[in-house]
């Protein structure tokens, strides 16, 4: 079967599906690892479980793409997301990202014989850029929200259809999606 899907999809589909399979189970485990820490799901977590499915599926479509152009752009995008998030979640859920980006690169490197420098930059590119302002768009703190040192206060932010209650209890910002 893999022989048959490298001669009809073309090199490097396989790595590009096996890298899907690794950020699906990521965010699959990254799901399961908050949901037990009890402290439930901010608009990060949030923001970052919804891009890994997304990439993921990206990764799936970019693999099942019979265009080389069209394929290296998704893969690439799929690349940027996975080594992005890779660096930021080291300690957590990074490490299989980063091999599921290394994957990525590899199948974009096999896409096609020509490289496409566009695709593969514009696809870098834009991952990088909703990384950026995905994560600057749930940070609470970034939108006005400071805490005192001492003391406590709480109220809430809307943005983007999603409502986050805050509270500060002596300098220590905690977030809840609602």
């Amino acid at each position: 079967m893999l022989a048959t899907l490298t001669r009809y999809l073309g090199p490097g589909v396989p790595a590009a599906l096996v890298a899907g399979l690794i950020v699906a189970v990521d965010d699959v485990a990254y799901g399961t690892a908050i949901a037990g820490q009890g402290t439930g799901f901010d608009r990060r977590v949030i923001f970052a479980a919804t891009l890994l499915g997304l990439i993921a599926l990206l990764a799936f479509l970019g693999a099942l793409q019979r265009q080389p152009r069209v394929r290296a752009g998704f893969l690439s995008l799929v690349a940027a997301g996975c080594l992005g998030l890779g660096v930021l979640g080291i300690f957590s859920i990074g490490l299989p990202l980063l091999a599921a980006g290394g994957l990525t690169m590899y199948a974009v490197s096999r896409s096609s014989a020509r490289a496409h420098r566009l695709m593969l930059l514009s696809g870098a590119v834009t991952g990088l850029a909703i990384l950026v302002i995905g994560f600057r768009i749930t940070d609470v703190s970034g939108i006005g929200v400071t805490c005192p040192p001492q003391g406590s206060s709480h109220g809430f932010v809307s943005s983007g259809g999603l409502t986050t209650t805050w509270t500060c209890v002596d300098g220590t910002l905690t977030e809840q999606a609602r």
